[in-house]
């Protein structure tokens, strides 16, 4: 059974009400069932995992960060009230990460200094691998639009083989890159890549953008 939340939790000072309302979205969404295992990837030390957890006594988590940021994450997950039902695990780039959960949510991965294109393309095989049928993907962030670029976007050199790997017209959708705003096209050239299926793309308030994927049943 879901719990629906106050605005801003009055002795959770980690979680907001942008924290609430997308918890809110993601449950009424993907409705997950009791028991369900979510994994979290990025946002602020764990923060929108733990929102999510605060909404059904049953659910449990696990956090994926980067060594530098474990113990700062553990904190705040433990501020949050849930460390009873979360467990922070190092976000390793060389093995798969969980298999089984119901939810993997990547949230503000473009802010994350520590993820590659490559590291990521190998993260998301691993979650391709080890979602269940009915499971979802979802990443939320501020995924701004992109114009595909025109033919005047540059200048080419006489030998067209020469300009496909710096021209942005052939680079286009372009790979995310780690400290770059990440846009729409972008999360959708690097999700593309797990095979999963584009179930939603839908606004909400401060310029988030949530996207979501699943695995057909």
């Amino acid at each position: 059974m879901i719990t629906r939340p106050p605005a801003k939790h009055p002795d959770i000072d980690y979680l907001s009400g942008v924290h609430w309302e997308q918890s809110l979205v993601i449950a009424d969404l993907c409705t997950p069932p009791d028991n369900a295992l979510m994994v979290g990837v990025g946002n602020a030390h764990g923060t929108s995992l733990a929102a999510l957890l605060h909404l059904n006594s049953t659910w449990r988590g696990i956090q994926l960060e980067h060594e530098p940021d474990i113990t700062d994450t553990w904190a705040a997950i433990q501020e949050c009230g849930v460390g009873n039902r979360c467990q922070v695990q190092l976000a390793n780039t060389t093995t798969d990460p969980p298999v089984g959960a119901y939810l993997y949510l990547l949230a503000d991965l473009s802010r994350s200094e520590h993820w590659t294109h490559e590291t990521l393309k190998v993260f998301l095989a691993g979650i391709r691998g080890g979602i269940p049928p009915g499971g979802w993907l979802l990443a939320i962030d501020n995924m701004p639009p992109e114009t595909p670029p025109d033919d005047h976007a540059c200048a080419c050199p006489p030998k067209l083989e020469d300009c496909l790997d710096t021209c942005n017209k052939f680079r286009w959708p372009r790979p995310p890159e780690c400290g770059m705003e990440w846009s729409l096209s972008g999360y959708m050239h690097l999700l593309g890549t797990t095979g999963l299926q584009v179930r939603v793309v839908r606004g909400m308030s401060h310029s988030f953008t949530l996207l979501g994927l699943t695995r057909p049943e």
